[in-house]
């Protein structure tokens, strides 16, 4: 199972995703390393716009 927990405009976002069960362990990582880079872009977006 995939966990997605991040603050997004100062805004909580919670989901759960399952991921398909041929998945490896890489894939997995690989894309909450994604996940991670996009709500670290989208927390830069939103700063950029109140300053």
């Amino acid at each position: 199972m995939f966990e997605f927990d991040h603050y997004i405009g100062g805004e909580r976002i919670r989901a759960r995703k399952y991921l398909p069960k041929a998945w490896t362990q890489a894939e997995a990582d690989a894309l909450t390393e994604q996940n991670q880079r996009a709500s670290a872009q989208s927390r830069r977006t939103l700063r950029s716009r109140t300053t």
